[in-house]
């Protein structure tokens, strides 16, 4: 099954993938070259097939209308309604950051996602810790990085996207979604907004690439979905606290200060649920 499934990917590689060369963008290499597929699987797993196969430029951007096999965090699936929203995979080449703070770069991805969603809406927009965008507390945007190594730094970086854009109907199995459609109440066009969204990463991405963590790290927490907030949160033993998230480990990890046992406690990701 697995041969075959690969056997497809390469052939509609080479068949059927419109390759645009972008000279109309505005931004600086994301976006300037665009494999537009009508049908994909995954567009990360498209994109690591890809680089198993042949160079690839910096920037260069999966884009498809049906991504029949989308995958969010741990697994989970993503769906996405056939041509109405944006799901594309962008592959970076971050060879200048350590794997160990790996991280910062899930913070320059989404802040580059929320300040696209935040220039579309009038409504306030946050980054929900790992790798969500939320507006009017429901979920408008995901995001999924797949990272390759070398020694100890980073060498290529697959970073899915999937943002619901002009869908108004969901699965009745999907906890809390939204859209650019329902909050902003018009359609939006699929190709301005992503021509915006490989603008606005690129440049928190370039921030990285400067060497501007602190920046990073100030400019995410300040987004963030419930900083500094009493909230009610739950362990994956099924207990619950009360706490405020403090902070961002270099890590990833979330930082929280329990108001039970008046400390700082670190939690990865699965290892806490928001209520």
């Amino acid at each position: 099954m697995i041969l075959v499934y690969l056997a497809f990917l390469i052939e509609f590689d080479y068949k059927n993938t419109k390759i645009t060369l972008n000279s109309n963008n505005n931004s600086f290499f994301i976006g300037k070259v665009v494999h537009d597929l009508e049908r994909v699987g995954s567009t990360n797993s498209y994109a690591l097939n890809l680089l198993s196969n042949q160079k690839v430029s910096e920037g260069t951007v999966i884009a498809t209308k049906e991504q029949f096999a989308g995958r969010g965090q741990m697994g989970s699936e993503w769906k996405s309604a056939i041509g109405k929203n944006l799901t594309l995979s962008i592959i970076l080449q971050p060879k200048f950051l350590l794997a160990k703070e790996q991280y910062f770069l899930n913070m320059a991805v989404a802040l580059g996602v929320h300040a696209t969603v935040q220039a579309s809406l009038p409504k306030p927009v946050a980054i929900k810790w790992p790798n969500d965008i939320y507006a009017e507390h429901l979920k408008i945007g995901g995001i999924l990085i797949q990272n390759t190594l070398s020694g100890a730094f980073l060498q290529n970086s697959v970073i899915g996207i999937g943002l619901n854009v002009n869908q108004s109907i969901f699965p009745s199995d999907l906890p809390n979604p939204t859209s650019l459609f329902i909050l902003g109440n018009r359609t939006f066009d699929l190709k301005d907004l992503r021509q915006l969204l490989f603008k606005q990463i690129e440049m928190f991405y370039l921030q990285l690439k400067a060497g501007k963590k602190a920046l990073l790290k100030a400019q995410y927490l300040d987004k963030l979905y419930r900083y500094n907030e009493l909230a009610v949160f739950k362990k994956a033993d099924g207990s619950t606290f009360q706490g405020n998230i403090i902070d961002v480990a270099n890590d990833g990890s979330l930082i929280i200060a329990n108001t039970n046992t008046n400390q700082a406690e670190a939690y990865r990701m699965k290892e806490i649920l928001f209520l």
